[in-house]
């Protein structure tokens, strides 16, 4: 499967996120291919259409999905898509604004008719890692 890995990551550690995504699915015979957006209107314009399935990665601010994901995905034309989406926060509790930022993020998806099966909350606390592999597992699992 061709999966597009599309994230915006301000201070590295969604970045982390999307790389053991990227090395899971690898390892489990994927054709993989990272697109980091940013702020900067040209590097906003990751192309999902040659993706068969496509992982959205965003940072949440103010209990919200990042405000440069929340305005890619508004941008996309694309639709008839499969996709996954995780968000990474510093707060210890999903609630704590990561269940918020996925919505957000799932509701854009919907409005461009691309359908959400997968999602995933990765709270920066000592049991990181544990929930980053277990996350990417279940990513590759399901691609």
């Amino acid at each position: 499967m061709n999966i597009g890995i599309v994230f915006y990551s301000k201070t590295g550690n969604t970045l982390s996120v999307a790389k053991k995504i990227q090395e899971r699915l690898e390892k489990a015979g994927h054709a993989v291919n990272m697109e980091q957006i940013g702020i900067a209107e040209d590097k906003n314009k990751a192309d999902i259409g040659q993706y068969d399935l496509v992982i959205f990665g965003s940072p949440v601010r103010a209990f919200s999905a990042s405000p440069v994901i929340k305005e890619y995905l508004n941008q996309l034309n694309e639709g008839n898509k499969q996709a996954y989406c995780f968000v990474t926060h510093f707060l210890p509790f999903k609630w704590m604004g990561g269940k918020s930022a996925l919505e957000q993020m799932k509701q854009f998806c919907k409005k461009k008719n691309i359908e959400v099966s997968k999602s995933g909350i990765i709270s920066w606390s000592r049991n990181r890692e544990t929930a980053i592999g277990k996350l990417a597992d279940e990513f590759a699992k399901e691609a």
